[in-house]
């Protein structure tokens, strides 16, 4: 396998020399001379060379004449099988036409997902086509690729932009930030090396410029009013594992892209994370937080994306997230952050497990029967899960609730949930679990509604729904409009539901109409 190694040694060029770089050629040079109106509505994230991915042509346009070059970044996925991907990203106002080509290779078919934004590209002269009118998060797949596929951006601009130098604000400007070029970022130390990181105070925001590279972690930590935004890149990459394999104690320097820890007020706004070996987001002891339009890769595994430990009053909102291990993760106690985790809402966003969970909740908490933590009053609406590809039956399910270490999991709601591939794993999962990472089980699992989802994976699944023992139940699961492989759900056993024991009042049933047969010929 063939890592393109070479790419992942960064050492960054001046910027001028970059900016010439952003464009391969001449002609990609003149494509990029818009008019000013075009200019003014298209603002496209440039790439610097070392972190380039040129496996694609992409190019936009506002009025079908003047074509704007967007290049493309690198970044592995896929923890079973990592291979080089890539993203681009730009913002636009209005409408406007995107066109992709490979740069090697013919193009047989293109498939554009999520598939519920109905995209249906048209393909002439070797290029993949197709209009945008809104903002989208999209995989462009030629011939079936969904590994080495593009991963397009399409944000709308941003408002509001901070300048350098204006009070309360930490500014990385276009080009690479180290903490060898930049006194915000200064040297961490752990037993296992030493990495960037960016320690943000309260009262504070942090702005990445689009064409910014940022080497370092963000870190909130027992602060309040912060803001992290901007369209640049939080690159972990320097400390990455290409391969993603770890094992404990490895001596790999970990963590995370973004830290929020006993903080409150926090928002992370339209940022870019890529490869920290560690999660993506971790959050700790917090609450108030929010988090939109960010975009985030992670191959490793335990390569979480969004993780929280004892957090509440979370709205995440339009993100996308691409990780090997837990997409999105809510638990209880855990390495020192301790209590509930309540009051969350997730919604509009696209999750892909390369492996494990798309959503998980329960596994960690206080372990102590005196002091149960409670998960509750959760939400998840509005999203796509393009693949959940999960090989240990312990940890199946692209919707996972399970119940561990003295936790109650109460009042969880799935609504418009959209479940495109599943290779390996199962589409439901709730139980109560006992094993090498819960040496204590959870309690209890209650009130948990499934509503309008759909599983349209051509790979049959299955679904477990099972408590522990008579005091350790699942209680109160409604199945309602579940839509397996075309089909809306009457019984447990059209999505293949698998009922254990110590599980009471589950029920499935549809709000939809039953259609008559079609008439006979």
């Amino acid at each position: 396998m063939n890592l393109r190694s070479s790419r992942l040694n960064f050492r960054m060029l001046p910027v001028c020399f970059l900016l010439i770089l952003a464009g391969c050629t001449s002609g990609d040079i003149a494509v990029r001379r818009a008019t000013d109106a075009s200019a003014s509505s298209l603002q496209v994230m440039r790439s610097p060379a070392q972190q380039a991915n040129d496996d694609f042509k992409i190019e936009v346009s506002t009025d079908g004449r003047t074509w704007v070059s967007v290049p493309g970044f690198d970044v592995i996925v896929d923890r079973h099988n990592p291979r080089h991907a890539s993203f681009a990203a730009f913002d636009f106002s209005g409408e406007v036409q995107v066109r992709v080509r490979p740069r090697t290779g013919g193009i047989q078919s293109c498939v554009i997902r999520p598939l519920v934004r109905g995209i249906v590209p048209k393909m002439t002269n070797g290029w993949v086509t197709f209009t945008l009118d809104a903002p989208a998060k999209l995989s462009v797949e030629i011939n079936g690729n969904r590994s080495n596929n593009l991963h397009l951006f399409a944000s709308r601009p941003e408002t509001n932009v901070p300048a350098e130098g204006d009070a309360g604000v930490i500014y990385f400007g276009p080009g690479l930030h180290t903490a060898d070029n930049h006194s915000h970022i200064r040297r961490a130390t752990t037993k296992e090396g030493i990495y960037g990181e960016c320690v943000v105070p309260s009262d504070t925001t942090v702005y990445l410029h689009r064409d910014a590279v940022v080497q370092a972690s963000l870190v909130v930590s027992d602060a309040r009013n912060v803001t992290l935004r901007g369209r640049g890149v939080i690159d972990a990459t320097p400390w990455m594992v290409p391969s993603g394999a770890r094992k404990s104690d490895d001596g790999v320097v970990s963590f995370p892209g973004i830290m929020v820890r006993r903080s409150k007020g926090v928002t992370i706004d339209g940022l870019v994370i890529k490869s920290p070996v560690g999660y993506l987001v971790f959050g700790g002891a917090s609450g108030d937080v929010r988090i939109k339009n960010l975009k985030a890769f992670n191959h490793h595994l335990w390569g979480d994306g969004i993780d929280f430990m004892a957090c509440s009053d979370i709205h995440l909102d339009d993100v996308f997230i691409r990780a090997s291990d837990d997409c999105i993760a809510i638990y209880g106690s855990r390495w020192g952050f301790t209590g509930d985790s309540r009051n969350w809402l997730v919604e509009n966003s696209i999750l892909w497990a390369d492996k494990a969970h798309a959503i998980h909740m329960g596994t960690h908490g206080s372990q102590n029967p005196e002091k149960r933590e409670t998960l509750g009053n959760l939400v998840f609406r509005g999203i796509d899960i393009l693949e959940h590809d999960e090989r240990s039956t312990e940890y199946f399910g692209a919707l996972s609730v399970n119940a561990g270490d003295e936790l109650i999991i109460r009042d969880v709601r799935f609504d418009g949930i959209r479940v495109e591939s599943i290779p390996s794993g199962e589409l439901f999962n709730v139980r109560i679990i006992h094993n090498s990472f819960n040496p204590v089980p959870g309690r209890r699992v209650e009130n948990v509604v499934f509503k309008d989802i759909t599983y349209s994976g051509s790979t049959p699944v299955g679904s477990t729904i099972r408590g522990l023992d008579e005091q350790r139940v699942v209680k109160g699961v409604s199945f309602i409009d579940v839509t397996y492989q075309g089909v809306i759900a009457r019984t447990a056993a059209d999505f293949n539901l698998k009922q254990g024991a110590f599980v009471q009042d589950v029920s499935v049933r549809s709000e939809q109409p039953l259609q008559p047969p079609p008439a006979a010929h």
